[in-house]
């Protein structure tokens, strides 16, 4: 990556802090923020990680408070961890059930009646005699 594109991808990262944050900025916090999120990216950390971890903090904030982009240098690695098993939880949830046709209950009962014929055959049982 050059640096034109790292550039653009913090940028694009300190913006999307700052609205989730919904607070004023100055330039030099943006300033800040985008060599942080800079720094993050020079780290090996792809911009979708790192945005969902900013997502993630803001939703389970820290008792002390997410106020910069610096933070999650310390925390990314177990914060990516929470994330990727929240998102396994959320596809576990939406996986639809498998649908039962009527041809699947018809088999089935089909089943169920030949093993109670088998059983009345095998220990002579008529419910008729």
């Amino acid at each position: 990556m050059d640096s034109k594109e790292i550039n653009k991808m913090a940028v694009r990262l300190a913006s999307y802090f700052f609205t989730l944050k919904n607070a004023k900025t100055t330039p030099a916090m943006m300033r800040m923020s985008i060599g942080q999120a800079r720094n993050l990216i020079n780290a090996g950390y792809t911009e979708n990680e790192i945005s969902d971890c900013i997502l993630y903090t803001f939703n389970h904030p820290p008792r002390s408070g997410f106020k910069s982009i610096g933070w999650l240098s310390y925390t990314i690695a177990d914060t990516l961890n929470k994330v990727k098993v929240m998102k396994m939880k959320q596809e576990q949830i939406e996986k639809p059930k498998a649908e039962t046709t009527l041809v699947d209950v018809k088999e089935l009962n089909k089943n169920k009646v030949s093993k109670e014929n088998a059983t009345r055959k095998m220990f002579n049982l008529d419910m008729f005699k």
